[in-house]
């Protein structure tokens, strides 16, 4: 236990009380949602208000010594998720200091709240106990005192029988409250579904049960409301054998829910259970029957009979989709585009996709993954950007025709306005309708932040990347994005700490470089050269990595940096021109980024040039520092003007 120097049963701070016991959190009387982990860490730090609360300290109170789980990462969850609470920004603190490698202080001023006093006194008994005794007192005449004595004798048995009636009414009442509390579903405020457990011992299956959780999923928080872990994150622990009380710390979940699914040939066979993940206590089980030709009405059904135990908010959201019959395979090849999709293999996603809706013309999300999949094939520079727009354009608008709250196809459709008709306002106005369509999918936020950086918009882009973030708190791939905007808005030190969870989850991942920025940006030199030097070796590139080590004592770090970029940067533009040579498609971003890497002012702007005429994605991207060289010459200045999206 930490010592505590306020044991009050509940303290102020600010226009918040925090009841200790419970660790339930008040805001002007209203309750704040905030459980679990986060709950327990405030109120150690409250009670020890003003004084500093180590690292250690917490790891001993909230992880026992045989919980196997990430600290570091659980406790910055904790963290996160309490300044969100407080709307306590880490670099201005007004409740929660952090302490550098040494742990957290809690800086407000408390205050503890009295309980009222108990409005069943006796006054006169009271005010008799607190008189101080006399050498003189009022004489009571015997009279007077047989008088009482007989008055209580007649009323005894009437007191007694209206105690006895009162304590009785009591109970009941209490009785009453109990069982009515007992009787309702489990009130949670977020959660997380594992990955459906394929149980038709065929790994080849393996697609449909993912897929049926991704849609699960999309449905779950439809039916809720409330935030429900994207697939990204719910990936991470298929297979893995953690025990629940560990995973829902880890993703900061109230409830977790696990299942399976059993195929034998046309039926379906789904069993969920739903979790509560702080006590590891079950609360609700059930199993589905039906066949692959009504699976969606079978989603929608178990997701509805989650929401209803699980005590969700009301929600009013239309459903994706309609639970309408589908063709066995069609949905198969649907489910099996998103499996691909999902692991970033375009080219195999996007047939099955064409083959979804090839076999039934009429399928909206058929035409919804084909649009997003080609947005995705531009942005990677694999296609054109005037074959994959109007692709994208064409899938949308039979997406549309069908099913107006298609949300994956309002994302494609804002994407595609930002990047080729440079048309900002109606982007950004689709990207809002995917999000409240689709609350749940943390790419669609990613896609909104990253059209708010290139509008300048950095605090916006870093809010939406951070909802992204509370959805895929264990995606090496949007925690280094949020550690890209943190680093952006000038905050360092948590860039830092969010660059190394992306890294742990996947550490041959390219945020290594990233990470090396941010060091060098904080003054952290001798860590960013460490850093830089790895990520070189991982890309496989030793030998520039070696030469790095070299010159970095000799040359600082920012020469050597820049020298073994350019090296790199000469190496890719051979690969872009051996690939041209051959006849394959080259986009003009990867030329504009590669010469404005190495400074070189003639063939960025050529190839620039070249990116505006083609409405390549790059030319939305002109705020970056990378054209900073360039950012008064005239040439790009003509350029920046004739695009209407920054303006």
């Amino acid at each position: 236990m930490l010592p505590e120097t306020q044991p009050a049963d509940r303290i102020a701070f600010a226009s918040f009380e925090l009841e200790t016991a419970s660790g339930e959190l008040f805001r002007d009387g209203r309750r704040i949602r905030l459980s679990g982990q986060p709950a327990d860490l405030l109120v150690m730090l409250v009670r020890r208000g003003g004084q500093l609360v180590s690292r250690d300290e917490l790891r001993v109170a909230l992880w026992p010594e045989n919980t196997f789980v990430d600290f570091d990462h659980g406790l910055n969850n904790c963290i996160r998720r309490i300044r969100d609470a407080l709307g306590d920004p880490s670099d201005s603190p007004r409740f929660i200091e952090t302490l550098p490698k040494k742990g957290y202080r809690f800086i407000a001023e408390t205050r503890p709240v009295l309980p009222p006093r108990n409005a069943l006194t006796f006054p006169m008994l009271e005010s008799a106990a607190l008189e101080p005794e006399t050498a003189e007192t009022t004489p009571i005449h015997e009279d007077v005192l047989q008088v009482s004595i007989s008055r209580w004798k007649r009323l005894r048995p009437w007191a007694i029988s209206l105690f006895t009636i009162v304590v009785a009414l009591f109970l009941f009442f209490v009785g009453s409250l109990i069982l009515k509390h007992r009787s309702k579903p489990a009130d949670f405020h977020s959660v997380m579904l594992l990955p459906l457990t394929n149980l038709s011992g065929d790994s080849s299956q393996d697609y449909l049960s993912d897929g049926v959780t991704d849609e699960l999923i999309t449905e779950l928080a439809q039916a809720t409301g409330v935030p429900v872990i994207s697939r990204t994150s719910a990936m991470v622990y298929k297979g893995k054998q953690k025990p629940i009380p560990v995973i829902a710390r880890e993703l900061g979940v109230d409830a977790i829910v696990e299942g399976a699914l059993n195929r034998t040939g046309d039926r379906l066979r789904m069993t969920v259970h739903l979790i509560d993940g702080a006590r590891d206590k079950s609360l609700w089980a059930q199993s589905y029957d039906g066949d692959m030709s009504n699976v969606r009405e079978l989603e929608i059904k178990v997701a509805a009979d989650l929401a209803a135990h699980l005590r969700a908010p009301p929600t009013t959201r239309t459903p994706i989709g309609s639970p309408r019959p589908i063709a066995p395979e069609t949905y198969e090849e649907y489910l099996k585009g998103q499996y691909f999709w999902g692991r970033f293999e375009l080219w195999p996603a996007l047939r099955h996709f064409e083959r979804a809706a090839a076999i039934e013309p009429d399928y909206a999300v058929a035409y919804s993954g084909i649009a997003k999949t080609y947005c995705l094939l531009e942005y990677q520079q694999a296609l054109p950007p005037d074959v994959a727009f109007a692709q994208a354009s064409k899938a949308v608008e039979k997406a549309f025709s069908l099913d107006k709250q298609n949300g994956e196809a309002h994302a494609a459709h804002g994407y595609v306005l930002a990047q080729r008709d440079w048309n900002w306002p109606e982007s950004e106005a689709e990207l809002q309708r995917a999000i409240a369509i689709n609350p749940s999918n943390s790419f669609i936020y990613r896609w909104y932040s990253y059209i708010l950086l290139q509008r300048g918009r950095k605090a916006d882009s870093l809010r939406q990347i951070q909802l992204a973030a509370r959805l895929d708190p264990v995606s090496s791939y949007t925690l280094g994005h949020y550690a890209d905007r943190l680093m952006r808005v000038g905050n360092f030190k948590e860039s830092i700490k969010q660059f190394q969870a992306a890294i742990e989850l996947d550490p041959g991942s390219y945020w290594r470089f990233s990470l090396a920025e941010a060091l060098e940006k904080s003054g952290q030199l001798d860590r960013a050269a460490r850093e830089l030097g790895e990520a070189y070796i991982i890309r496989g590139e030793p030998d520039i990595a070696a030469e790095f080590k070299q010159q970095y004592p000799v040359s600082g770090y920012t020469k050597a940096a820049a020298e073994a970029q350019r090296v790199h940067l000469l190496r890719e533009l051979q690969k872009l021109e051996d690939k041209r040579a051959r006849g394959d498609y080259v986009s003009s971003t990867a030329y504009t980024n590669i010469y404005a890497g190495l400074k070189n002012r003639e063939e960025t702007l050529r190839w620039l040039d070249e990116a505006y005429r083609q409405h390549s994605h790059v030319a939305v991207e002109l705020l970056e520092e990378r054209f900073d060289f360039i950012r008064y010459d005239p040439h790009f200045e003509s350029i920046f003007r004739s695009i209407p999206f920054y303006h």
